[in-house]
C-alpha cells in the first residue's frame, strides 16, 4: 500500500495550451506549495532535498506535483544531483489507483545536471494526475530544482537542438583598423571556367574598419609561402585577423566560445558568412560564436597555416577577455572552447589542438612541415608572430574535412597521415555526395580519435567522439552561401567532380541536419545537458527532433526518406573485445572489473582480422548462399551492472560494418541469462531502420563513371532494459550477435557479403 504523501497538495484545474508552463512554484521558492512528498523537504537555498537511508520500493521516496494530464506529448525539464552516482525516476502518471505512470530513469551525479524528457501519457487524459519523482529504491541524497512541464506543440518542434534559445543576440565585426578593401567591396564577381555568378557577400564589413574596441591584430604568415594576392589590402607579412561573432545580449555567466573556420573557396567570395546561421543559433543558447575570415589564404593555402591562424584568433579573444577595459572582459569561458571547421578548415580544426599542446608542454619553438623555416617561435617572442597558445580546446567538429599535412614530432619527423589522435572530443560529419574530398579522407582522423590507450580499459577515456554520415549530402551544403551544388563551384572546374544535382540533398535540409548535430555537440559537451547527448548517440534520437520535411526528403528534388549513418564512442567504455592484439583473440581483454570469458564464431563464413585504417576488426567473408553467422560472447560469471566508480553499465555497444551494395541488413542480438532464459531483438526492433551500408552515392568522374563505395562504421547501442521483461538482465551470461545469411540485394539477387565487428564494450 502506498504511503500517504505529506504536505498540502492542490490540483491545478483545467487543461493548458501548447508550450505554456504548467508548474507553479518550479524552484520551491514557496516551499512545498503545490508539491507533496513522503520523504524530504525544501532547503533554505530553494531546492528540494531528500535522503534515503535504506533502499526500498521506488515510491517510498517521492515528490509529486498534482495537475490534469491530457493525452498529449509533454516536455519535462529539471535539474538534479546527488552525493553519489544513483538513479532517479521521473515522469507523469495517475494520482490514484491503479497508479499508471510513464517514467524514465536518469542518472544523477555529484554535480547539478539539467535533464529534459519527452513524455507521452500512457493512461489517456486524467484530471487527477501528477508529475512524479521517485527515488526510494536506492540509498543516498537526491536534490531537485527548476522543474518545468509544457505540452509540446504538434505543429512545431521546440527541441532546443533545432530551436533558438532564450537569449537575444548581437552581431559584431572585428578587423584591423582602416584597411581598404574597396576592390572587393565594389566588384564581388567571380569568374570560374567561363561561367560567372554574382557573389552573395562582399568585404564591406572590414572596409576601413574604425571600431577601436574590436580592433584585431595582424600576423606575419610569410613563413608558410602563401604568396601575396594583389586584391587584398594587407600582405601575408601582416595577415589580418578578421571575422564576425554573435553574442548573447545578456548573460549571467562567462560564455563558452565556439569558432567556425571555412575551407578553400574563391578568395574573392567571403566564405565566413556561410556559418553565421550556426553562430546566431548558438549565441541564442548562451555561446559566443565566431566565424573567421581566411579568404586571403585561399587558392594556395595549407592546413597547418590555417590551424595556426585559428589559434591566433583564439588568442585575440583571450586578450579581449583578459582586458578590464574591454566589453568582453571576463565574458568568455576560455575553458570551454569548441572549434568547427569545414573542408580544409575541418582538417585545420583537428590540427589546432595538436599544435596548441606544443605551448601547453612549454615549447618555445616548433617545426611545421609546410613552413620554409627550420623552426618557428610559438612563445610570442616575435613581433606579429605566433603564440603563446594555452587554450582549453575541448571539442572539435569537422564538416567534410580534408586530410593531408599531418602534425610532426618535435624533431621534425613526419607522422603518417592519420597516425595521431586529436586531443579533444572529436565529431565528424560528411555527406554521401561530397563531390570534392575523395573517399571522405578526413574520416581517417575520426578512426584514430578517442583511442584505446595502451590496450588499457582501467579508466575512462578523456574524450568522446561521434560520426554522422548524411546520404546524398554535398560538400558545399554545410555552408549557406556557397553554390548549391559543386557543378556550380570551384570543385567542378578544379577536380572535374560533377554529377547529377537532382540526386543531391537540398541545401536547406542539409543545413538543418548539420545545425541540429552541431548544437547537440555544443549543448551536450559544453553546457552539460545530458538529455541532449542522446542525439549524438543514435540516429533515432536525431531523427526524432528533425523537422518533418527534412525526414521526408520533400525539398526541391525529392529523394525519399532521410538516411543517416551514426557512430558514437563515449568516455565510459568497459571493453570486452577490441581485437587490437594478444595471442588469443577469443579471450576477453583485461578490464578493471575482472570480467572474464571467451568468444566463439559459428557459421560458413571465413573469419579473419582486418586492418581498418588504424586498428583491427573481426571480418567475416560470406559467399552467396552462406548460412547465418553467430558471434557469441560467453561470460564466466554474470556481467556486473556497475563499474568501479558505481556508474551503471546499461548499454551493450559495438561497431558494425558490412560490405554489400544495395542491401538492407538487420542483425539480431540474443541475450541469455544464468537460468538459460533467452530473448532476441533485431536492429529493426531496436531502431527505426536497419544498419544500412553507406551506399554508393558518392560519384566521382575522371573522364568517366567511377563510383567509390565508402564503408563506414555504425555504432549499435543495445539497452539491456529492452530485454528485462523476458530475462534477468542482472544475470547475463551469454550474448550472441546473429548476422543474417542467404542475403539478397534490393533486386532480390543473391549476393556475397563481408561483415566487420569491432569495439565491443559495456557503457551507459
Amino acid at each position: 500500500m502506498r504511503k500517504l504523501l505529506v504536505a498540502c497538495l492542490t490540483f491545478m484545474s483545467g487543461f493548458a495550451s501548447a508550450n505554456a508552463e504548467l508548474i507553479e512554484n518550479p524552484s520551491f521558492d514557496l516551499g512545498l506549495e503545490n508539491w507533496s512528498t513522503n520523504n524530504g523537504g525544501v532547503k533554505d537555498q530553494g531546492y528540494f532535498e531528500a535522503y534515503i537511508q535504506e533502499s526500498g520500493d521506488a515510491w517510498e521516496g517521492n515528490l509529486s506535483y498534482g495537475l490534469p494530464i491530457e493525452d498529449k506529448k509533454y516536455k519535462l525539464r529539471f535539474r538534479a544531483k546527488s552525493d553519489r552516482s544513483r538513479d532517479l525516476l521521473a515522469g507523469i502518471g495517475m494520482f490514484h489507483s491503479p497508479w499508471t505512470a510513464e517514467l524514465e530513469t536518469v542518472r544523477l551525479g555529484q554535480e547539478w545536471t539539467r535533464f529534459e524528457l519527452t513524455l507521452q501519457s500512457n493512461f489517456g487524459a486524467d484530471d487527477e494526475s501528477r508529475v512524479i519523482f521517485d527515488f526510494g529504491h536506492q540509498k543516498g541524497l537526491v536534490q531537485i530544482d527548476d522543474v518545468s512541464l509544457t505540452i509540446l506543440d504538434s505543429s512545431a518542434n521546440p527541441h532546443p537542438v533545432i530551436s533558438y534559445g532564450p537569449y537575444q543576440t548581437t552581431r559584431q565585426v572585428y578587423a584591423p583598423l582602416n584597411l581598404d578593401y574597396q576592390d572587393l567591396v565594389t566588384n564581388p564577381i567571380i569568374e570560374m571556367s567561363g561561367t560567372s555568378y554574382t557573389s552573395v557577400t562582399n568585404f564591406a564589413d572590414y572596409h576601413m574598419f574604425n571600431n577601436a574596441m574590436y580592433r584585431s591584430a595582424q600576423i606575419d604568415m610569410s613563413s608558410f609561402g602563401l604568396g601575396n594576392d594583389k586584391i587584398y589590402p594587407a600582405r601575408v607579412e601582416a595577415a589580418p585577423l578578421t571575422g564576425v561573432f554573435y553574442k548573447p545580449e545578456s548573460l549571467e555567466r562567462p560564455a563558452p566560445l565556439a569558432i567556425f573556420l571555412h575551407g578553400n573557396h574563391s578568395p574573392q567570395e567571403r566564405s565566413g558568412p556561410g556559418y553565421e546561421p550556426y553562430c546566431e543559433s548558438l549565441a541564442s543558447h548562451g555561446f559566443i560564436a565566431v566565424t573567421v575570415d581566411m579568404n586571403f589564404m585561399n587558392e594556395g593555402s595549407n592546413n597547418e597555416a590555417r590551424a595556426i591562424l585559428l589559434l591566433e584568433h583564439l588568442k585575440q579573444f583571450k586578450i579581449w577577455n583578459d582586458d578590464p577595459q574591454h566589453e568582453l572582459y571576463q565574458k568568455i569561458d576560455m575553458n570551454q572552447v569548441m572549434v568547427v571547421g569545414h573542408s580544409r578548415g575541418g582538417r585545420a580544426a583537428a590540427l589546432a589542438p595538436v599544435f596548441n599542446q606544443y605551448s601547453l608542454k612549454g615549447q618555445s619553438q616548433a617545426y611545421f612541415a609546410t613552413s620554409d623555416s627550420s623552426s618557428i617561435a610559438i612563445d610570442g617572442s616575435v613581433v606579429n608572430g605566433f603564440g603563446p597558445w594555452d587554450f582549453k580546446i575541448k571539442t572539435v567538429v569537422a564538416l567534410a574535412p580534408t586530410t593531408n599535412i599531418s602534425p610532426v614530432s618535435q624533431d621534425g619527423t613526419r607522422t603518417p597521415d592519420y597516425d595521431f589522435a586529436v586531443p579533444a572530443n572529436y565529431f565528424h560529419v560528411n555527406g554521401g555526395r561530397d563531390g570534392d574530398v575523395g573517399r571522405t579522407s578526413g574520416y581517417k582522423t575520426y578512426y584514430n580519435a578517442n583511442p584505446i590507450e595502451d590496450l588499457s580499459t582501467t579508466s575512462p577515456s578523456p574524450y568522446e567522439k561521434g560520426l554522422l554520415y548524411v546520404r546524398h549530402g554535398n560538400h558545399n551544403g554545410f555552408n549557406s552561401v556557397w553554390a548549391e551544388h559543386p557543378e556550380y563551384s570551384l570543385s567542378c572546374s578544379r577536380y572535374i567532380l560533377c554529377y547529377d544535382s537532382r540526386k543531391t540533398l537540398c541545401k536547406d535540409d542539409q543545413l538543418a541536419i548539420a545545425r541540429a548535430y552541431i548544437q547537440a555537440v555544443a549543448l551536450g559537451s559544453h553546457l552539460g545537458d545530458e538529455s541532449i547527448t542522446q542525439v549524438l548517440k543514435d540516429k533515432n534520437s536525431l531523427q526524432q527532433i528533425l523537422p518533418r520535411n527534412v525526414l521526408q526528403g520533400d525539398c526541391e528534388t525529392p529523394l525519399g526518406s532521410l538516411k543517416l549513418t551514426q557512430a558514437y564512442h563515449g568516455k565510459d567504455r568497459l571493453f570486452i573485445q577490441h581485437f587490437e592484439g594478444g595471442d588469443n583473440e577469443s579471450v576477453f581483454v583485461e578490464n578493471d572489473l575482472g570480467i572474464t570469458g571467451h568468444s566463439t564464431y559459428t557459421g560458413s563464413c571465413e573469419s579473419s582480422f582486418e586492418e581498418i585504417v588504424s586498428g583491427r576488426g573481426l571480418k567475416l567473408s560470406c559467399p552467396e548462399g552462406a548460412s547465418e553467422s553467430v558471434y557469441s560472447l560467453y561470460f564466466d560469471e554474470s556481467i556486473p551492472r556497475f563499474d568501479s566508480r558505481g556508474e551503471r553499465l546499461d548499454i551493450l555497444s559495438f561497431d558494425f560494418r558490412h560490405l554489400a551494395r544495395k542491401a538492407d541488413v538487420h542483425i539480431k542480438v540474443r541475450i541469455v541469462d544464468d537460468q538459460q532464459n533467452a530473448h532476441e531483438l533485431s536492429t529493426r526492433d531496436l531502431f527505426s531502420e536497419g544498419h544500412w551500408q553507406a551506399p554508393t552515392d558518392y560519384l566521382v568522374f575522371f573522364g568517366g563513371y567511377n563510383p567509390w563505395s565508402i564503408v563506414l562504421e555504425q555504432t549499435v547501442r543495445v539497452p539491456f532494459d529492452r530485454f528485462s521483461s523476458h530475462i534477468d538482465t542482472n544475470g547475463i551470461q551469454q550474448i550472441d550477435l546473429v548476422l543474417p545469411g542467404n542475403l539478397r540485394n534490393l533486386l532480390g539477387e543473391p549476393i556475397d557479403i563481408s561483415y566487420i565487428l569491432d569495439n565491443i564494450y559495456l557503457t551507459r
